[in-house]
């Protein structure tokens, strides 16, 4: 309701924010200014804008005046209509005009603010960026109550909070001003969203039955020019009238609530009030579209009809006057009467709206519009046509009517809510109006102000809690507003974190430990070991290091310490553990059980370990040869692999759960792979089929150690363990030369100095070697944790089943190995003795068709041999044997050499 001088200010003061925000060029876009006059001193307006939130649209009289004054002005074909306040309402029927009109939808647009109106016409669903409606504004908020009263389509909802500008302004009309509110607080925002609408914009190039300009605009015809007569007219003389009805309706439905719970027809007058007033100018409007002299003489008559009254004041004034009403008025019914007062006859009054009509209560008809006659009647009691607002029972009286509410609460104390209180029982003191009820959205408790000051303890949660204060008077008017408060308890501040060290399962191996962490930044942060302390950084980060940690464990606890406030305290346990394992078992078994009585000897490829520590943490293990890590295990026993014919250096390194670590002394390891081999078995015996025997072969240059071995059957028989020792090669051990013998049962088995007699027993039932086959397996046993095989026979799959050589006859011939250095495994490393190269007799006293305690005939036909003959001149023929062509030596004597034979 603004003057047009205003509104053009308002329009200057637009083009200057979007000339300093808008990322358009000032060149592109034409500002226009389209203004409908206020008219009845900006009360008609109000309840126009009433009635078009209540009900309906009052006239297209301003919406015609605007588009006929704009049309010559605008050339473009792009249109955003800024409506503000009851512009909304002309923006949005504009909108609706033009599209009407031909205009493609995609060229014109609608912004709206401070907008009474439930919609955007250019959209479904009215979202952010299409209007700006502020919380703050008071007049939208007094609206919606109207519209919730009445059951009708409410404002659009407030989707921004703009602080208030100017406090000063009169309640109803305060945060809803273009240029002191809405452009002062939020400048940004509106020229952004007004950027984007114009960015959304589609210029057309044809258009589609428009004769001038970019629409067709309105016809100035017998009916628009008759309202604008009418006004011209009447603005003047219904000016107090409406000012005043205006008033008593606002101050009935502000006493609403009150009203309702006390009287039953409390709202009924305010009703019927406002809808006289809205009716009287749609009625007005109607008789002028639908007749023309007639028209204009009832708004003529309607105008000389209304009563002198003094002059208006501010419309919605904080403190309206009071109203009087004579003996001899009528009035409708009044609400606080008596059922049995009697009720004046009424006159023919305004109609009633439909949503006015209560439960039981008779429908008044709308009345005729007035003829000349009755119009001259009606100029001779003023009183007829006076509004009725709230009477006093039909008779004579004053009512004060106190439609305004209290101004929202002040907080003197506490005065400064920048810091967290630290109890959460806090009492708020304050100013409010005189005799009002002060109350929270927190919690029902309430106070009285008395001479204006008020205090209400309230007992808050910790955290931030909104608190909001209203003030409600002794008429029930409660402030839109309250007074939000963020308000902060913390009674404790967050406990220190330790995030180093990361964990504390395993022991330090140090006495000084530096512990960091998080915390209120600020805090000073203590432990309980010692008097150490340190403060957290702007970050929150601390660190503190400590000395002296005793073996052992430690239970440890920090808190933190800010502003008086103190927190929990965070406790760790931790150990310290400064000393070493001590390594208390390291052995090789093979070495524990050696082959060799001088040294550490292993028949095998593959050594078996033991250790261990005295430490009672859990301790892991790295093995070492020649100083190079073979494994990490946390096992106390494990194998590693050493190569043949290699001498190696193996140690353990002990590492506890502190890290403190201990290393054993050096084990040194000879691996010599079949350092004992299976050599010759008689498993056909001699002449005699029992006399079985079996030999064996130093391939080393040491005496070795039989004791833990063993000749073993797969099918457990027999079962030999060994004694005593074995020589080398080319050492002396009673001549034998590296060879053990083992025969069975009887000494004189052979006519050689066996090793070992003793009965080819075992596991299972019977004694002997099989003639058909036997699997043996020379074993070395290692004290009972371990065994390792020094060699083999061929399984029985590798012959068919049978021995792989030797021969079962009347004079048997032994099963000799070629190559003792081969495995013995393999079925092409074993033949069958010559026949030629033998030794020694049975118990019978016949040759043997073997070679006990002496190199093989297989081993000596794989070496270069060779023989000569009578003369001795003859030359040396290596390999093979001679034999004579006529059978008979008559060719001469011939002499072999093989390395048996001549030693």
């Amino acid at each position: 309701m603004n003057t047009k001088e205003e509104a053009e200010v308002s329009l200057k003061n637009l083009i200057k924010t979007f000339r300093d925000v808008s990322t358009y060029k000032m060149d592109n876009i034409i500002f226009k200014l389209g203004y409908n006059p206020s008219r009845y001193a900006g009360v008609a307006d109000t309840v126009q804008a009433a009635a078009q939130s209540l009900f309906t649209k009052v006239t297209n009289f301003d919406r015609d005046t605007i588009l006929m004054q704009i049309h010559p002005e605008i050339n473009t074909q792009k249109i955003l209509l800024v409506g503000h306040s009851q512009g909304s309402f002309y923006a949005n029927e504009i909108y609706r005009y033009l599209i009407e009109d031909g205009l493609p939808k995609e060229s014109v647009g609608v912004y709206l603010l401070a907008s009474p109106a439930s919609e955007v016409a250019d959209t479904d669903i009215a979202k952010d960026g299409d209007y700006l409606t502020s919380t703050n504004d008071n007049l939208i908020w007094e609206i919606r109550g109207w519209t919730e009263f009445f059951n009708s389509p409410r404002p659009l909802e407030p989707n921004i909070l703009i602080p208030i500008s100017n406090p000063n302004v009169a309640k109803l009309w305060r945060g809803h001003s273009f240029s002191g509110e809405y452009l002062a607080g939020a400048p940004a925002k509106i020229v952004r969203d007004i950027d984007e609408a114009l960015g959304e914009l589609r210029a057309e190039k044809d258009i589609n039955n428009v004769e001038t300009g970019c629409f067709n605009p309105p016809q100035n015809n017998f009916s628009y020019k008759t309202k604008k007569a009418f006004f011209a007219a009447t603005d003047p003389v219904i000016t107090p009238t409406i000012n005043y009805t205006a008033r008593g309706i606002v101050g009935a439905y502000k006493a609403g609530s009150f009203a309702l719970n006390t009287y039953d027809r409390g709202f009924d007058a305010a009703v019927h009030t406002l809808g006289s007033v809205v009716y009287r100018v749609q009625n007005l409007f109607a008789s002028a579209e639908e007749t023309g002299k007639q028209g204009k003489t009832a708004l003529l008559s309607a105008a000389s009809a209304s009563p002198s009254l003094p002059p208006p004041e501010e419309f919605f004034s904080p403190s309206p006057p009071p109203f009087s009403f004579s003996q001899e008025s009528e009035a409708l019914p009044s609400p606080l009467a008596p059922e049995t007062s009697p009720t004046p006859s009424l006159p023919s009054s305004p109609p009633v709206l439909q949503s006015s009509k209560l439960a039981g209560e008779e429908e008044i008809s709308p009345e005729p519009a007035l003829n000349a006659e009755e119009n001259n009647e009606n100029e001779k009691n003023d009183n007829l046509n006076t509004p009725n607002i709230i009477g006093g029972g039909g008779g004579s009286g004053t009512v004060f009517l106190d439609s305004t509410a209290p101004s929202k609460p002040v907080i003197t104390s506490p005065s400064d809510f920048s810091a967290p209180f630290t109890n959460g029982l806090i009492t708020f003191e304050g100013t409010a109006e005189s005799g009002a009820t002060v109350s929270t959205d927190f919690s029902n408790d309430s106070v009285l102000s008395a001479n204006g000051l008020w205090s209400l303890a309230l007992s808050l949660e910790e955290g931030t809690t909104t608190v909001t204060f209203y003030a409600t008077d002794s008429n029930g008017n409660r402030g839109l507003y309250g007074s939000s408060l963020d308000v902060g308890v913390q009674s404790s501040i967050e406990a220190p974190a330790i995030v180093s060290p990361a964990s504390f399962s395993s022991a330090f191996s140090t006495s000084t430990i530096t512990f960091e962490g998080t915390s209120e930044a600020g805090a000073v942060i203590s432990q309980d070991f010692s008097g150490a302390t340190t403060t957290a950084g702007a970050g929150g980060l601390w660190s503190l290091t400590l000395s002296s940690f005793p073996e052992g464990d430690t239970a440890l606890g920090f808190a933190g310490k800010k502003n008086g406030l103190a927190s929990a305290t965070t406790t760790v346990n931790l150990s310290v553990d400064t000393i070493p394992p001590a390594i208390s078992l390291f052995e090789i078994l093979e070495c524990q059980y050696s082959l060799s009585p001088l040294k550490c000897l292993s028949g095998t490829e593959t050594i078996n370990l033991q250790y261990g520590s005295d430490s009672t943490s859990p301790v892991s293990y790295k093995i070492y040869r020649d100083g190079k890590l073979q494994k990490t295990t946390s096992d106390t026993a494990t194998t590693i692999s050493v190569p043949d014919g290699l001498k190696a250096l193996i140690t353990v390194v002990a590492t506890d759960g502190a890290s403190n670590t201990a290393t054993s002394s050096a084990i040194t390891v000879n691996i010599s792979k079949f350092p004992i081999v299976i050599n010759e078995i008689a498993w056909a015996g001699t002449t005699d089929s029992s006399d079985e025997w079996v030999e064996l072969y130093n391939r080393t240059a040491l005496t070795l150690d039989l004791f833990n071995v063993a000749l073993v059957s797969a099918d457990g028989v027999p079962e030999i363990n060994f004694s005593g020792t074995i020589g080398f090669r080319n050492g002396s051990n009673n001549g034998k030369f590296g060879h053990y013998l083992i025969e069975r049962t009887a000494s004189n088995t052979t006519s050689m100095n066996e090793d070992l007699a003793v009965a080819f027993s075992g596991s299972g039932s019977g004694s002997g070697l099989s003639n058909t086959h036997e699997e043996l397996r020379l074993v070395h046993y290692l004290g009972g944790f371990a065994t390792s095989t020094l060699d083999s026979t061929p399984p029985r799959t590798e012959c068919g089943g049978v021995w792989c050589a030797g021969l079962a006859s009347t004079t048997p011939f032994s099963m000799e190995r070629i190559d003792p250095n081969i495995s013995g495994a393999i079925a092409l490393n074993w033949a069958t003795n010559d026949g030629l190269i033998i030794n020694g007799t049975d118990s019978n006293g016949n040759n043997i068709n073997g070679t006990p305690m002496e190199t093989n005939s297989a081993s000596a036909n794989n070496n270069p041999i060779g023989y000569y003959c009578e003369p001795k001149d003859a030359s040396f023929l290596p390999g093979g044997y001679y034999a004579p062509t006529d059978g008979s030596l008559s060719g001469g004597l011939c002499t072999y050499i093989s390395p048996a034979i001549s030693g």
